[in-house]
C-alpha cells in the first residue's frame, strides 16, 4: 500500500451522536412506545427493504424521509434540525425553495446524518424509545469505525500494520453498511406501520436551541 493510501479511512458514521444519548438522562427513555421492529430483526421483518438499503442506500434514505414527512416537503429541513453545522441552522439555508433537491444533497453529502435524522424524527414524532439492542448494534459499528481509523493512522508509521489495517477497513465498511441497512429498514417498517394505523401525529419541531 502506498503512503497516500494509508490516509484512506472509512468515514466515521455520525451515529456516534446517538450513542451519547444512551447514557442516563436520555430524553427519549421516557417515551411510551417502541419501534415496531428492533434493528436486530429488520432483515426478517422486511428483507426486500433491507436489501434495497444495502444496494441503493441513498434513494432509500430519501424515500424514508419523504414518507416520514407524510409527503409534506414544506416540513423538510436539513437533517430535520438535529445536526446543525458550522453555525448554520436548519430551515435557514434555503431548503424551502427546493426541498426535494436539498433532500437529495443531504442524503448524498451527509448520508449518516440523513439516516439518523429520519430515525430521530420518527422517535420524536411517535414518542418512541429504541430497543436496548439497537444501542449495542450502533455502538459495535462505531467501535469498528474508530478501530479502523486508529489502525489506518498507525499504519502510516508502521508498514507491517498496513495489510491488517486494509482488512479492518473492509470489515468496518461492511459493518457500517449492514447497520445503516438495518436502521433504514427499521424506519421504513415503522413508517408503514404508522401509515396503516392512519394516525396523524402532531408536527415535530425538530429545531431546538442547543446552545
Amino acid at each position: 500500500m502506498s503512503f497516500p493510501e494509508a490516509f484512506f479511512v472509512v468515514p466515521l458514521p455520525v451515529y456516534v451522536i446517538d450513542i451519547v444519548s444512551t447514557y442516563s438522562g436520555y430524553p427519549r427513555s421516557d417515551n411510551p412506545y417502541t419501534f415496531k421492529v428492533p434493528m436486530s430483526k429488520t432483515c426478517i421483518a422486511d428483507p426486500c427493504c433491507c436489501l434495497a438499503s444495502l444496494v441503493c442506500p441513498l434513494p432509500v434514505a430519501c424515500v424514508n424521509r419523504h414518507r416520514a414527512l407524510e409527503g409534506n416537503m414544506d416540513e423538510y429541513k436539513c437533517c430535520q434540525g438535529y445536526y446543525p453545522l458550522c453555525g448554520f441552522r436548519a430551515g435557514e439555508v434555503g431548503e424551502s425553495t427546493c426541498p426535494s433537491m436539498c433532500l437529495c444533497l443531504e442524503a448524498t453529502c451527509c448520508f449518516t446524518c440523513a439516516v439518523s435524522a429520519t430515525r430521530n424524527y420518527l422517535m420524536d414524532k411517535y414518542r418512541i424509545h429504541p430497543d436496548p439492542m439497537d444501542y449495542q448494534i450502533i455502538r459495535c459499528s462505531n467501535a469498528m469505525q474508530c478501530l479502523a481509523c486508529i489502525c489506518s493512522l498507525a499504519s502510516i508509521c508502521v508498514k507491517d500494520l498496513r495489510e491488517g489495517a486494509r482488512i479492518l477497513r473492509h470489515v468496518a465498511h461492511i459493518t457500517f453498511c449492514t447497520v445503516q441497512g438495518c436502521m433504514q429498514t427499521q424506519s421504513a417498517v415503522e413508517i408503514a406501520f404508522q401509515e396503516k394505523k392512519g394516525v396523524q401525529a402532531p408536527t415535530v419541531n425538530a429545531i431546538q436551541d442547543r446552545s
